[in-house]
């Protein structure tokens, strides 16, 4: 029987993230995310669409793009 693999193994092996991967991957909460993400100040990486529906629209983020993002980051003044 093959082993479950840990949100850790999952967020570091993936090419594309979810919300859910960003906030596991910058260890904040959801609502961090949404904030920096939504921030147009912080020209956070642009997300891809994945799915639309009535309720709710899912995207997924290039977890290259966020790492360069993040690099980025270190020179600039964070509030």
């Amino acid at each position: 029987m093959p082993r479950k693999r840990s949100k850790d193994e999952i967020v570091e092996n993936a090419e594309y993230i979810t919300l859910d991967g960003l906030s596991h991957m910058l260890m904040v909460s959801k609502q961090s995310v949404y904030k920096i993400v939504n921030n147009k100040d912080r020209n956070f990486p642009k997300p891809f669409p994945l799915l639309k529906s009535e309720k709710r629209d899912k995207y997924i983020w290039s977890k290259e793009e966020v790492r360069k993002w993040l690099e980025e980051q270190r020179s600039e003044k964070v509030t």
